[in-house]
């Protein structure tokens, strides 16, 4: 017995003196999953709301996510509070309020695939499914998320996207012409459709698409975020933020559609996330391709970068400026994954609009209202 209690208290005393000091804030690294492909990887925080913290070209190593930053505060040995820089792809809710330090458990795992859920996502009352799939030999990932309200009463559930790319990331968010209202905030005016790249102070914009992205300069790459129709109907917007200083920090925020859940009602959403590498700016995507225009004297460039394998296809192109519009059709090769397809047009200013048809797909393109100043 005496042999037990000197054992104990030797066992405490080191349990004591390796205990966190109360009141110390520190930096904390939870555990990562990671899934990668040929092309791309991206790693998941189970502990940190399941969250994506990295999104990278395997070939450079280029990162296209602003770091995760994880702190915890000790209370005493057996308490934590931790909180966080706000960064990472995950579920937030718009005008609500979600814990981004509460875990999500591992249901399901494959080399290319993970099922994460949570009965009380980030402590709200919604149980949350997400399944994340890697796109077979492409530049992305597709992301599917199960809400289920388990209140007894209604509840709003909005969901909201806070996107932030590595410094600097120049946002290209597509917004719509003419007067079109902005949930929250009355009606918003512009002359025609464009292709938001920079502004001080807090923007609510109209959607002119489905999809937004960023221009990593230094990562030699453009992200985006696509979505189906029906997650930006009827009432969807996007927020931007940044502030003044060149290069700084500037985000892309989509918001969904309104959802009012009964208690016990569940709806699935979802989104795909893209690379394209080489691309050095953005106008647009179109079957899983990204589309740059490029202005260039008296012949332009047109761009393009395809996320997932294409087949031999026809591309028709129509770009409308002050100075009248043009058509152009190019007959493409079977293109793999990732390749980067340049294309002469005879389009001496930069287009105020376009239109695409690439194979059997077709879409708009979106230009700055007026010459973007990197």
């Amino acid at each position: 017995m005496k042999n037990f209690i000197t054992l104990l208290i030797m066992v405490l005393g080191a349990v004591l003196y390796a205990a966190p000091k109360r009141g110390v804030l520190e930096s904390y690294s939870p555990e990562l999953i990671t899934l990668k492909n040929a092309n791309i990887s991206i790693s998941i925080a189970p502990d940190a709301l399941g969250r994506v913290v990295s999104f990278k070209l395997n070939k450079s190593n280029a990162e296209m996510l602003n770091p995760t930053k994880i702190t915890r505060i000790w209370l005493s040995p057996l308490h934590e509070i931790r909180g966080d820089n706000f960064q990472g792809i995950r579920e937030l809710l718009w005008r609500g309020k979600v814990n981004g330090s509460v875990p999500m458990q591992v249901t399901a795992k494959k080399d290319d695939s993970i099922t994460v859920y949570s009965k009380a996502y980030g402590a709200t009352c919604f149980e949350v499914t997400r399944s994340i799939t890697l796109l077979p030999d492409g530049f992305g990932f597709i992301w599917k998320t199960k809400f289920t309200n388990r209140s007894r009463q209604s509840e709003k559930c909005d969901l909201w996207y806070n996107f932030q790319g590595v410094e600097p990331a120049l946002a290209r968010i597509p917004v719509a012409g003419g007067t079109n209202p902005v949930r929250g905030k009355g009606k918003a005016t512009f002359p025609r459709d464009f292709m938001f790249t920079k502004g001080h102070g807090e923007h609510f914009l109209p959607p002119g698409a489905d999809y937004a992205a960023f221009v990593e300069t230094k990562q030699d790459a453009v992200w985006a975020v696509l979505f189906p129709p029906t997650e930006m109907k009827p009432d969807g917007l996007f927020y931007s933020w940044g502030n003044r200083s060149a290069n700084s920090i500037r985000t892309m925020e989509p918001v969904l559609k309104s959802r009012n859940l009964k208690s016990g009602e569940s709806f699935e959403s979802q989104m795909t996330m893209l690379i394209f590498p080489g691309l050095k700016d953005f106008s647009g995507i179109i079957g899983l391709t990204g589309f740059e225009f490029k202005p260039n004297g008296k012949k332009s460039v047109l761009r393009l970068v395809n996320a997932a394998a294409r087949p031999a296809e026809t591309l028709e192109v129509e770009l409308k400026g002050k100075n009248g519009s043009k058509k152009f059709t190019f007959h493409l090769p079977v293109r793999k994954a990732g390749t980067l397809t340049e294309l002469t047009v005879d389009f001496d200013q930069l287009p105020e609009t376009g239109i695409a048809k690439l194979g059997n797909e077709s879409g708009k393109l979106f230009f700055p209202l007026n010459q973007p100043q990197q």
